[in-house]
């Protein structure tokens, strides 16, 4: 979330030029191109390939254009303008200089919270989870119980639960845990993560973790982005089906779409095509800004704090991410009221400029009123947008 004014003006460099470009046959300012973008970021803009756009192919173009800027290896977009549809890619999916194609999986991080939003507010369409419900009812002891937290400020980040991940220094907060159980795991998983041993940290420690600091602000009367939220939400899924929060998605939106390329990490721990990279120390401990510094290292699998992939799990291509905004905003997943619910900003987003309702952000653009997300993980990034009426993907 926090990149998404930067992705927006990635993904404008493809809208923009669809807008006044005369090459389309439209009138100029009727048409809007807007994308899903899943850019493999090396940190390096010198470690990119040459470009691999096609001149006369004005979007591939534009997509190399904002690649380059954003000083990415490669790009993918997919494209819905009414019955019409474009994939493109240019550049590598990663250093060994492998072409990226349209068709690739990647990790699109916080997008994932837009579906997750979704799978809870059909739960709430079938009398399975009541938004304004106390998540200590459903999930006693999880968060704190002297300020309860409602799952639809989960969903809006009105709970003032602090942004662990983001936030937050492990070797503290692990000491700070109160629950004497708790605590010896979340050490053991810290001192393996330290000597690169492939680890997933329960949703319960994660959490926990969160609740070691004080909230931001009593739930309801502010806004602020935390990926707890939606670890919690995906846990509240799982409390009131008794089934893995995978496999709920695949049975209420992958399925139901035909989002084959959908599932969620770390259940699904395949690797994608679309790799990410950071830029490290060479105890690959700390991040460096300079390449002269450290070296790049390929993280693309690294799942530690994925928890129950609620947060960021979302494994998927360009075309499936744009399907799944085009069916949301065209009314076809869920009720109108409950789509009314995703649009609307909570008025403590509101006072702060912020328009971001259940797992949904609007942002204005020069062809019209937008409605996605963007996510930002292990070196990939991505944004997907779509108009009122998913005609414009």
């Amino acid at each position: 979330m926090r990149r998404h004014r930067l992705l927006a003006a990635v993904a404008g460099a493809l809208l923009l030029t669809a807008c006044g470009s005369a090459t389309t046959g439209s009138t100029a300012g009727t048409v809007a191109v807007t994308t899903t973008l899943a850019i493999t970021s090396s940190s390096a803009a010198t470690t990119a390939p040459p470009p691999t756009t096609a001149a006369e192919d004005w979007r591939l173009a534009a997509l190399d254009q904002a690649r380059a800027a954003y000083g990415a290896p490669g790009a993918v977009a997919f494209l819905f303008l009414g019955d019409k549809q474009w994939a493109g890619a240019v550049g590598a999916a990663d250093l060994e200089g492998t072409p990226a194609a349209a068709s690739m999986r990647f990790r699109a991080g916080s997008i994932t919270k837009t579906i997750v939003a979704a799978v809870v507010l059909d739960l709430v369409e079938r009398g399975l989870v009541d938004l304004d419900r106390p998540t200590e009812e459903i999930l006693p002891g999880v968060l704190r119980p002297d300020q309860p937290v409602t799952v639809r400020q989960l969903l809006d980040h009105t709970s003032g639960v602090f942004d662990w991940g983001n936030e937050g220094d492990p070797a503290t907060d692990v000491t700070a845990l109160t629950d004497p159980g708790l605590r010896a795991e979340a050490a053991a998983l810290l001192a393996a993560y330290l000597t690169e041993e492939p680890v997933q940290v329960p949703d319960r420690i994660l959490v926990a973790l969160a609740e070691t600091h004080p909230r931001y602000f009593a739930a309801g009367t502010g806004w602020h982005y935390s990926n707890p939220n939606y670890q919690v939400a995906g846990m509240v899924v799982e409390a009131v089906t008794g089934r893995p929060l995978a496999s709920v998605l695949q049975e209420t939106i992958a399925g139901p779409l035909g989002l084959a390329s959908f599932s969620l990490a770390p259940a699904d721990e395949s690797s994608p095509e679309l790799r990410g990279y950071a830029l490290l120390s060479p105890d690959r401990h700390e991040p460096v800004a300079h390449p002269e510094d450290g070296e790049l290292f390929d993280f693309t699998d690294d799942l530690s704090l994925f928890g129950n992939g609620g947060n960021g799990g979302l494994l998927t291509t360009a075309e499936d991410l744009a399907r799944f905004f085009r069916e949301l905003l065209a009314g076809r997943v869920l009720a109108p009221g409950l789509l009314e619910d995703m649009r609307q900003a909570s008025a403590p987003a509101r006072s702060l400029g912020i328009d971001y309702g259940l797992g949904l952000f609007a942002i204005e653009l020069p062809c019209g009123r937008f409605y996605g997300h963007d996510g930002s993980v292990n070196g990939t990034a991505s944004i997907a947008l779509a108009d009122e009426d998913g005609g414009r993907v």
